[in-house]
């Protein structure tokens, strides 16, 4: 990378690694301008002549838990060399990069800052603040690979004296350009682990990002009222015609309101009212005029409460577990019927939430669930069952 004409690079969580140049500067060549690295790795990069990892030329350059190592070069500085400017470093390491071969960390036709907790198995560095293993130190980094997070990684070996040896909290603690104290690792994983952060870019011992606790608190009142109202009424009038006459009317209402609202707290209410009339009307006229009316009422009332308080420090569901939407699952998941499931599951009688297979869609075949009778069915029968009964009646007087 070329940073040039007082530009500003910042590199957070990075890795720089595998880059060739002709000259100076293969991983960065800063000239004159401002660069810092903060929680990042500069590695195995190779410069035909100077300064293989991080080439300053009268600019600024700035380090906070970096780690440097395996950079080589031909002439000078197989690490980091600095030609003018300012070249600050702090809780970082600088380690294991060669010159032709040989162990060649730094060079400075200038100087290098140390501000302190850095770490390098030679003396080329001018390593001499507080906290600070100016030479011969026991490193022990582990190859470049995906220890976990979005890039490569040098771990840290048991028995490294990088281990635990960052800035004391009580000095400040290990921070970025801004002073703001590290909580995490190049890979994202909790640090510090134990009295202080490790130097360096990787945090040992650190067992991988937050995962998400949920607690849930449910309240729910339901309320449920019915009336029903029936009346009949009959007339019976003699008169020399027959006229036979039914009328039959049905009227059906149902509203439903349903509110949602949420704030961290989610509280959900149903309210459903139904009301059913039927009029039933009938009149015969070889000897009587008979009326019958059946009025029913039913009012039904529900209201349902819940509230919900979810705290998570993290993302990513596994399979199985509970969700509310796919963003909420591990990549490649999909939400379905309150799981994250392997599949959408939108397919007809397919369910992903079934005891024993949360997290595996899986069809179901259910017989259709038998249809009930209408409610107005019933009082039509109450007014069919009124007329029987007044037929009866003139009957018996005839």
């Amino acid at each position: 990378m070329f940073n040039d004409g007082g530009a500003v690079a910042t590199f957070n969580r990075s890795t720089v690694s595998g880059n060739d140049a002709a000259s100076q500067g293969a991983g960065i060549f800063n000239n004159g301008a401002t660069v810092r690295l903060v929680n990042s790795t500069v590695s195995g990069n190779d410069a035909a002549s100077q300064g293989g990892g991080i080439f300053n030329q009268g600019g600024t350059v700035a380090l906070f838990n970096v780690t440097v190592t395996l950079n080589t070069a031909v002439a000078f500085g197989g690490g980091l060399e600095t030609i003018g400017g300012t070249f600050t470093f702090l809780d970082s390491i600088i380690a294991a990069n060669t010159v032709s071969a040989a162990l060649n960390n730094c060079l400075a036709v200038g100087a290098f800052t140390s501000q302190g907790w850095n770490i390098s198995d030679d003396a080329t560095c001018g390593l001499t603040a507080m906290g600070d293993k100016p030479s011969n130190a026991n490193v022990m980094l582990a190859g470049l690979m995906n220890n976990g997070g979005p890039t490569d990684t040098h771990a840290l070996v048991m028995g490294s004296q990088a281990i635990d040896m960052g800035r004391p909290a009580a000095n400040g603690g290990c921070t970025d350009q801004a002073g703001i104290v590290l909580t995490v690792d190049q890979r994202g994983f909790g640090r510090p682990v134990g009295m202080n952060c490790d130097m360096g870019a990787y945090e040992f011992g650190a067992m991988g990002p937050a995962t998400s606790t949920t607690t849930a608190t449910a309240t729910a009142t339901q309320t449920q009222t019915a009336t029903s109202t029936a009346t009949g009424t009959a007339t019976n009038t003699a008169t020399a015609t027959a006229t036979n006459t039914a009328t039959a009317t049905a009227t059906g209402t149902t509203t439903g309101t349903a509110t949602s609202t949420s704030t961290g707290t989610a509280t959900a209410t149903a309210t459903g009212t139904q009301t059913s009339t039927a009029t039933a009307t009938a009149s015969r006229t070889p000897t009587s005029t008979t009326t019958a009316t059946a009025t029913a009422t039913q009012t039904l009332t529900a209201t349902a409460t819940a509230t919900a308080t979810a705290t998570a420090t993290a993302t990513g569901v596994p399979p199985g577990g509970g969700c509310m939407n796919t963003g909420q699952c591990e990549p490649g998941l999909f939400c379905a019927d309150g799981v994250c499931c392997n599949t959408p599951c939108d397919q007809p009688g397919a369910f992903c939430n079934r005891s024993g297979r949360e997290g595996t869609c899986t069809t179901v075949n259910n017989a259709a669930a038998p249809a009930m009778p209408h409610p107005l069915l019933a009082v039509l029968a109450v007014g069919l069952a009124v007329l029987a009964l007044l037929g009866l009646g003139r009957r018996r007087t005839s």
